[in-house]
């Protein structure tokens, strides 16, 4: 859907609006901004707002996810830097030269890009307050972790197949791979002990255990050798406290803020009260939608 809005316009820049997220009335104005400061940038982003289903409801993106530093392809790699989709302005024709988004991708298109875009030394910049909002909707949080997180492995390998890094560059990729891998085995190793799988279990934390120094994977694996039912007890009361601090947390979100925790519509847009060159697709993900809106620029 995001690369049919961008072949049905001719605005100089665009930006993306997913169909949950919106903007503060301003997201616009402060984003080209920053492009008559300096011309020479290809991609302006910002911080957004949480809200939704989730414990993180009223926190933003960066406090989880930061920016740090200049953007660049090491830093992306590293995830120092880190651009959340709702949030970005961007040169059409550098979108363009850079590929598009990759359609055969599912998850993890938009981040595709931004490192095609930053190999080509595009250069990107940000701003540290959050001029959008993203939404959260409830659902089982291994199983999204695990599948985006894969989803990015495949992503990074393939980057690494397909470019010529640096040493700088090779070292943040492989890195990064090895947290992601290492984030989603502790998942399926919580989600069979959950199931009572006690040996999957062991045998996922064995496999940790010969690549990673942590006392906790020792720990958790000599538990469910010596007393697995304990263990298991211990992960479902923890996971039904986490359960009840969420439920509460959105409860007291919901009651101190305007229409249950959505942002206030007088505050925020839904697609752009587009100005000048820049033009918007309001879309959900790219791949097999075709629904995507394109508003002209006003």
């Amino acid at each position: 859907a995001r690369n049919t809005a961008m072949r049905a316009i001719k605005s100089e820049f665009v930006a993306f609006l997913d169909g949950d997220d919106c903007w503060t009335k301003d997201f616009l104005a402060r984003q080209m901004a920053e492009f008559e400061k300096d011309p020479g940038l290809s991609l302006v982003y910002s911080d957004l707002r949480i809200f939704g289903d989730t414990i993180h409801s009223g926190s933003t993106y960066m406090e989880t996810d930061p920016s740090i530093g200049e953007v660049n392809l090491e830093s992306l790699l590293a995830l120092r830097c880190n651009v959340a989709m709702s949030s970005i302005v961007a040169r059409r024709e550098k979108v363009v030269e850079a590929g598009w988004f990759d359609e055969s991708l599912r998850y993890s298109e938009d981040a595709d890009l931004w490192l095609r875009m930053a190999y080509r030394k595009m250069r990107m910049s940000y701003i540290k307050e959050p001029l959008a909002f993203r939404r959260v909707r409830a659902g089982a949080l291994s199983q999204n972790v695990v599948k985006l997180n894969s989803a990015g492995i495949d992503v990074y390998e393939r980057f690494q197949r397909e470019h010529v890094l640096t040493p700088a560059e090779s070292k943040a990729l492989t890195d990064t791979v090895g947290r992601l891998r290492y984030e989603n085995a502790m998942w399926e190793a919580k989600d069979s002990i959950a199931e009572g799988d006690y040996r999957s279990a062991v045998a996922i934390l064995q496999q940790l255990s010969a690549s990673s120094s942590s006392w906790k994977v020792g720990f958790v694996k000599l538990g469910l050798l010596v007393m697995p039912s304990s263990v298991r007890m211990f992960y479902r009361s923890q996971l039904n406290r986490q359960r009840e601090r969420q439920a509460s947390h959105i409860k007291r979100m919901a009651i101190s803020q305007p229409y249950g925790g959505v942002p206030d519509s007088r505050l925020v847009s839904r697609n752009g009260h587009l100005t000048g060159k820049t033009q918007a697709s309001a879309s959900g993900r790219n791949s097999n939608s075709t629904s995507a809106a394109t508003h002209s620029a006003l």
